[in-house]
């Protein structure tokens, strides 16, 4: 009997040690996050919403619309629920409850464990086309410094100051000659960063034409701004070249007719012999004239 009581006691004092297996498609909370998932609150089942959210993606792809972005997701909806209001078969859209709906199956469908590599790499390369990737550059340039900071560097001090309204009551009272120096510091430092990007823009030949064509245009109102007085040098205008006519091309072949006569006499002389040719001289000048 006291071998077994022994026996029991031996096997309690050995716990089970299970050793847990961590991957990219794994959570510590996984049962815990399946719970959720069922106790959200949701007003439009899965199959209304689906074809409520295939109808607003139409109307968002059809719609050049300034809110495309999610940040914007009422302002899109409202349009897109405007717009079905002539439409007697569809079915009646609460706005607010939509786009809550909308953000909660979001939230569910951008889990890690249920994203499709497909989705992830058409949204990563969205990203990677767009403007808003450049500041993710390692050798792109960083925004130049505001005046409030290059005061504070300049008079020492800390960026951890509790009240910041006396530090900027404190600068806008400064001596002209320290504003001046703020000025002066913050304008190199934005035409050094006009600089910067210039040369950025050589250095990567494989940005996108978005990207290229935000920092042309970054490029060009900055440059604009440092320097309003610098009026670009225009190509001038070249003169429309005029249509020859019959008579022009007559006197082309009279250059030394009457040439040391003035130009306006020259001319009206020019203009008598020319009413004297023949017909088929005019016709062989007016056929030429066509072709020239």
């Amino acid at each position: 009997m006291g071998k077994r009581k022994s026996s029991a006691n031996h096997e309690k004092s050995e716990p089970v040690l299970k050793k847990e297996v961590k991957t990219l498609d794994s959570s510590d909370n996984e049962s815990e996050n399946d719970a959720d998932e069922t106790a959200v609150s949701i007003n439009y089942e899965p199959d209304k919403m689906r074809l409520l959210i295939d109808s607003f993606t139409e109307f968002v792809e059809k719609n050049d619309s300034i809110y495309k972005c999610v940040s914007n997701l009422e302002k899109m909806v409202t349009e897109w629920v405007d717009s079905r209001k002539d439409d007697k078969e569809s079915v009646p859209v609460d706005i607010t409850t939509f786009c809550a709906d909308y953000k909660k199956y979001m939230k569910l469908a951008i889990k890690f464990t249920n994203l499709h590599i497909s989705d992830c790499s058409k949204l990563t390369l969205k990203f990677l086309n767009d403007p808003k990737c450049l500041k993710h550059f390692k050798d792109f340039p960083r925004a130049p410094s505001k005046p409030i900071n290059v005061y504070m560097k300049m008079k020492q001090i800390s960026a951890q100051v509790k009240d910041m309204k006396v530090v900027y009551d404190t600068f806008k009272n400064e001596t002209p000659d320290v504003t001046e120096k703020v000025k002066k510091e913050v304008f190199l430092e934005q035409e050094r960063r006009l600089e910067e990007m210039k040369k950025f823009l050589q250095n990567h030949p494989l940005l996108t034409f978005e990207q290229v064509s935000h920092l042309e245009s970054k490029i060009k109102s900055v440059s604009k701004r440092l320097h309003p007085n610098t009026v670009a040098q225009r190509t001038p205008a070249k003169k429309k070249k005029e249509a020859p006519t019959p008579f022009s091309l007559w006197c082309r072949s009279k250059a030394l007719k009457y040439a040391d006569l003035p130009e306006e006499e020259r001319m009206a002389k020019l203009e008598k012999k020319f009413k004297k040719i023949s017909d088929a001289e005019l016709r062989l000048l007016e056929d030429l004239a066509m072709t020239v």
